[in-house]
C-alpha cells in the first residue's frame, strides 16, 4: 500500500476496476495465469491455453490501452527491473472482427515473447495449460 497499490478480490471486481478506470488508475493484471473453463483459448508456445477475458473487456469497455509489462529477476538478488514489452493501442483492435479474440491473443503474443528471451524468469511450475477448450474435452 505504501507505493499507492491496492489489491482487488475478484469478487465485486469488475465494478471497482471500471470506476478506478474512470479515475484515471492504472491497473495492473498477473496475466499469465490459467482462466478456467471460461476463458478464451489463445496459443501460447503452439498450444492452446486459457486466458482471461477481463483484460480485453476492460480495455474495449472503456477504450484504454494496454500496456504487457514484465519483472526480470537482476542478479539473483531481490532485485527486479521492471519494463513494459508492448503497449496495445485501442485503434489497433478498433477494425478487428473478434477485437476481444485479438486483444487477448496479442497480450498473449507479448507474455511469450518476454518468456522466450529468458526462460529462466518464468514460473514454469504453475499449471498454464490446466484447462483445454471443449473441443479438445470432448474427444
Amino acid at each position: 500500500r505504501r507505493a499507492g497499490q491496492k489489491i482487488i478480490d475478484k469478487k465485486g471486481a469488475a465494478e471497482l476496476m471500471g470506476e478506478m478506470t474512470t479515475r484515471g488508475a492504472t491497473l495492473c493484471f498477473i496475466a499469465d495465469q490459467d482462466a478456467g473453463k471460461k476463458g478464451i483459448f489463445v496459443d501460447f508456445f503452439g498450444r492452446k491455453a486459457s486466458t482471461y477475458k477481463s483484460i480485453g473487456l476492460l480495455a474495449i469497455t472503456n477504450n484504454i490501452p494496454i500496456g504487457v509489462g514484465y519483472s526480470r529477476r537482476v542478479d539473483n538478488r531481490f532485485y527486479f527491473e521492471i519494463g513494459v514489452n508492448r503497449v496495445i493501442l485501442p485503434e489497433e483492435w478498433a477494425e478487428k472482427d473478434e477485437p476481444l479474440e485479438w486483444i487477448t491473443a496479442e497480450y498473449t503474443r507479448a507474455i511469450e515473447k518476454f518468456v522466450r528471451e529468458d526462460p529462466s524468469q518464468y514460473w514454469w511450475l504453475h499449471r498454464r495449460w490446466k484447462h483445454r477448450p471443449k473441443e479438445e474435452r470432448e474427444k
